[in-house]
């Protein structure tokens, strides 16, 4: 070979070739060479065989592609406390830019990341509730860019359940409300365990053990004290974090209005006007009684997963509207899309059901509407999204 600026040739090879292709190393990069060829026998070296045109010595690009094969797992489950390492193996030319990326959060102080030309590892070790998510691996160079999304579920106890709210408050007694853990530690909440204090004390004293929806009406307070509530959600894996109030409240009803106005005291330029009250008589009296349709059942919780069908349950509504319940219907929506589509061609009679024909790899979401005399209610509340997967590993569902 040789330069094509220079024309002075030399022998690549020290030992003679058998193959008809050869490898030429330690070129210079962008160089511009010409090469030749020429066979060897017993006789000697024939004539040469000239590539016709010079040859830049340069890197072919190839953008970023992920080596993954059948056996690679896209959702990893590990259990509270224990390692879990997601390994991608890529290629690329130049060698990429590979950056992980948590969703809904930044990387936790226990994540270490080692990256290569050709791969890269992020390893979590003492994994808590709070690690579980999902973790994007973006790979970039000048010829494009590529990114892969693993999901990372432990298996602890539930996260604080959402903020407290109130209703139908009156004296000695209120409906606690509350939404369920962000994070439910990779199993289904069992149920809720709710729990009072007075302002001036430090003990907390239980309400309910287990309490299966996120609603409980509390009586039998004390007049014009100050109460704060929390309220823990538990699993299969123990009891999570509990969410306290951050201010006391104090069940109490509006005042009624005044009664009948007495004069203590006149002077001479008082003059209070009096009247007597209408006296009233209902005669032909009409009883009616209004039926409307139901609240909305409450959020559907997933009971077991398939690559194919979903179970899920919810509780009937918290008011039936007058009427009873005579039904329900059940609607399903990819997470990325905006369409409901109603799954059952019937109305299902119980409070749980069975979604079939879904699609392996996609995340669905489902709500739920009750049916009485009256009409349909309100849709409830989406589930939250799950993966139409086969089970993996250790995470089992409870059924109903």
């Amino acid at each position: 070979m040789c330069k094509a600026s220079l024309e002075e040739w030399h022998r690549v090879n020290t030992q003679t070739c058998i193959q008809t292709r050869y490898t030429v190393t330690d070129l210079e990069p962008g160089e511009e060479y010409k090469f030749r060829v020429c066979a060897v026998n017993g006789a000697g070296k024939g004539e040469t065989s000239e590539i016709p045109n010079a040859v830049q010595a340069l890197d072919r690009l190839t953008s970023p592609e992920i080596d993954i094969d059948a056996d690679f797992k896209q959702t990893h489950i590990v259990k509270n406390g224990g390692t879990v390492t997601l390994h991608i193996p890529f290629r690329g030319k130049p060698a990429p830019l590979a950056t992980w990326t948590k969703a809904d959060g930044e990387l936790g102080v226990m994540v270490d990341i080692n990256t290569t030309e050709t791969f890269s590892t992020l390893t979590i070790e003492n994994c808590t509730r709070y690690d579980a998510g999902k973790y994007t691996l973006s790979l970039e160079n000048n010829s494009g860019r590529k990114a892969i999304t693993l999901t990372v579920k432990v298996l602890d106890t539930p996260g604080p359940p959402g903020p407290i709210s109130f209703k139908d408050v009156t004296r000695g007694a209120l409906t606690l409300m509350w939404d369920a853990p962000s994070n439910d530690g990779g199993a289904r909440v069992h149920h809720y365990i709710v729990e009072k204090r007075e302002a001036s004390r430090l003990s907390w004293q239980e309400l309910s053990l287990k309490c299966s929806r996120q609603i409980l009406r509390v009586t039998n307070l004390a007049v014009g004290v100050a109460y704060f509530f929390r309220v823990i959600a538990e699993n299969q894996y123990g009891q999570g974090e509990p969410y306290e109030m951050s201010e006391p409240i104090i069940a109490t009803e509006e005042p009624a209005p005044p009664k009948r106005l007495d004069v203590i005291d006149t002077t001479a330029t008082t003059l209070i006007p009096c009247k007597t009250a209408p006296k009233v008589t209902w005669k032909n009296v009409l009883f009616f009684i209004f039926t409307v349709p139901p609240s909305p059942p409450t959020r559907p919780d997933v009971v077991s997963v398939s690559a194919t069908t979903i179970a899920i349950k919810w509780d009937v509504p918290y008011h039936d509207g007058g009427s009873q319940v005579t039904g329900y219907w059940i609607e399903k929506k990819e997470r990325n899309t905006i369409l409901w589509v109603r799954e059952n061609k019937i109305p299902c009679l119980e409070c749980h059901y069975k979604v079939s024909t879904l699609i392996e790899g996609l995340e669905y979401q489902f709500r739920v509407y009750a049916m009485n005399i009256a009409g349909l209610s309100k849709a409830s509340e989406a589930s939250r999204p799950v993966l139409a997967l086969n089970p993996v590993g250790m995470y089992y569902f409870n059924n109903y």
